[in-house]
C-alpha cells in the first residue's frame, strides 16, 4: 500500500474548494437584484380639444398602468399589492409652474389608495413641503411629468425627491452628481412603491 502525499499544489487546491464550497450556499441564497419594470400606456382622447384631461381616460390609463406593472387583473388588486390600508402614503407631486403634476392625476391616485383600502386621512399629497409633510409616511408614490433641467439634463422621478433634502440647491453643482443620495434620507429610503 502506498502512503499518501500532498504537495503544495495539493493542498492549496483542497483548500480554494473547500472555501468556494462554504461559500457557495450564501452565494446562491443571495437574492437576486429586483428588475425595474417599465410601462407605457397612450390613449388619443386622454385631452379634449382645449387640452384639457379626461378624467375617466385618465382613471383608466392609470388602472391599465398598474395592472401591466404588476401582472393583475383589476386596478384595487393592484394597488393592494402596492400599499396597506394602515400604510400612511405620501404623494409626491410637483408644483413646478410650467409643467406640474395635473391635479387630475393626484385625484386618479387618490380614489385608487382609498379604493384598496387606505383612508382619506391617511393620503397626504405635498411638493415642496414633503420634507416635512411626507417625512414620516410609510409609502410614497412618486409622480412627476418628465421634463428637460437646466443643470441634470432631465427632471422625472429621480429629481423629484430633492424636496426631502435640508437644502436642494446642495444637489445643483456637478451636473447634479448627487441626486440620487436624496434617496438614502430617512424619509425616502425603501419606501416608494411607484414611480
Amino acid at each position: 500500500m502506498s502512503e499518501l502525499v500532498w504537495t503544495r499544489r495539493d493542498l492549496l487546491k483542497a483548500g480554494a474548494g473547500a472555501a468556494v464550497a462554504a461559500l457557495a450556499p450564501a452565494v446562491l441564497a443571495q437574492e437576486k437584484p429586483k428588475r425595474a419594470r417599465v410601462v407605457l400606456v397612450r390613449h388619443q382622447e386622454l385631452l379634449d380639444a382645449q387640452g384639457r384631461l379626461h378624467e375617466n381616460v385618465l382613471m383608466e390609463m392609470l388602472d391599465q398602468a398598474v395592472c401591466a406593472l404588476l401582472g393583475v387583473k383589476t386596478p384595487v388588486e393592484a394597488w393592494k399589492r402596492l400599499v396597506k390600508p394602515t400604510d400612511l402614503v405620501g404623494v409626491k407631486s410637483n408644483v413646478w409652474n410650467p409643467l406640474p403634476t395635473p391635479k387630475e392625476v393626484e385625484r386618479a391616485i387618490q380614489k385608487r389608495l382609498t379604493d384598496a383600502g387606505v383612508s382619506e386621512a391617511n393620503i397626504r399629497v405635498d411638493d415642496r413641503g414633503a420634507r416635512h409633510t411626507l417625512a414620516d409616511c410609510t409609502a410614497l408614490i412618486n409622480v412627476r411629468p418628465l421634463r428637460t433641467h437646466w443643470w441634470s439634463g432631465i427632471g422625472g422621478c429621480i429629481k423629484n425627491y430633492i424636496m426631502f433634502s435640508e437644502n436642494p440647491a446642495s444637489h445643483h453643482p456637478d451636473a447634479c452628481s448627487s441626486l440620487a443620495s436624496v434617496w438614502q434620507l430617512p424619509a425616502v429610503r425603501g419606501k416608494t412603491r411607484l414611480n
